[in-house]
């Protein structure tokens, strides 16, 4: 979107682009607006931008494809209702390397990572599911900070 508005001349601003982003994906605002990290909310809509230590991540992504829709499908259906919101108060002001070396259980890190097991429970199965690697946004890709 960020080429398309350069390349066309449309001159929209970032939130603008931001905005129009949000209506065909949450992921987009996050990448229109090109902070190297950011806090992400809402539904994606609302990024603000923070400063931390830019890591060096390793990723792995198994043959098993997770569909973003059924995994949202099924966090609303099995796992919403027990979001308790408070639980995470404080979270934004953590960087990633303290949230990923304190929090250490991928489930609590990633809401989402639950519902793609009960969507897709081949995952479990996955080695690096159980090797200290933690699981990017609906899947299927694992990360891990690289030694």
């Amino acid at each position: 979107m960020r080429l398309c508005n350069e390349v066309c001349g449309l001159k929209l601003d970032t939130e603008t682009l931001s905005e129009l982003g949000s209506k065909i994906g949450a992921d987009l605002p996050f990448f229109i607006h090109n902070y190297p990290s950011a806090n992400v909310s809402g539904f994606g809509e609302i990024v603000e931008p923070f400063e931390e230590e830019t890591l060096q991540l390793e990723l792995f992504t198994p043959e098993i494809g997770c569909d973003t829709t059924e995994v949202y499908k099924t966090f609303k259906k099995h796992l919403l209702d027990d979001i308790t919101l408070c639980s995470f108060t404080g979270w934004e002001k953590l960087d990633s390397r303290t949230l990923l070396e304190t929090i250490a259980d991928p489930i609590i890190l990633n809401d989402l990572y639950a519902a793609a097991l009960l969507a897709y429970p081949e995952l479990g199965e996955v080695p690096q599911a159980k090797e200290g690697w933690f699981f990017s946004g609906s899947g299927s890709t694992f990360f891990r900070i690289k030694a």
